[in-house]
């Protein structure tokens, strides 16, 4: 699935906005927000998205940051995973991830992860540049994000339920 690549977000301001994620506007600042925030996220979540099956799992906020982890799965086979990390920088947040194919290689270069700066927050939602964290109810969970080629983003949705 490594076709399946993210946009590269410079490539967002050539097709505008979607539908449920925005970007942060050039040389605009990210709006004052902590982890406290996004306590309600810690926990198991799984669901559907990109015609399979994903699970996100994220910790409790410590230290200025949360630490979460993706896989995505298609006929019950690990597809790709990412390492994900929510971090408190500048009184506000960025969310940092880096992809690894099924065999555990990254997709990024070494040294190299994707950033998303936070845009916008709302009493039910976190919207960062290309990525949205949606909470719907106490344990439902829609993410939004662009994903695609260059020439061709599409936003996709993921659908969780929180684990008991």
């Amino acid at each position: 699935m490594k076709h399946l690549i993210w946009v590269n977000l410079l490539t967002l301001s050539l097709y505008g906005q979607f539908d449920h994620t925005i970007r942060l506007e050039p040389g605009a600042a990210s709006p004052i927000a902590s982890l406290d925030a996004l306590s309600w996220m810690q926990g198991e979540w799984v669901g559907k998205g990109l015609g399979g099956d994903c699970e996100e799992v994220w910790s409790s906020p410590r230290s200025g940051s949360m630490l979460g982890t993706f896989r995505f799965m298609q006929e019950n086979k690990l597809v790709f995973s990412e390492f994900m990390e929510i971090l408190e920088t500048d009184g506000s947040l960025l969310l940092r991830l880096k992809h690894f194919g099924s065999d555990f290689v990254g997709w990024e270069e070494k040294d190299k992860h994707v950033e998303f700066k936070l845009v916008k927050v709302t009493d039910d939602a976190f919207y960062f540049d290309g990525l949205t964290y949606k909470k719907i109810g106490e344990n439902d969970l829609e993410v939004y994000v662009i994903v695609g080629s260059d020439d061709n983003p599409n936003e996709a949705k993921f659908s969780y339920s929180r684990v008991p």
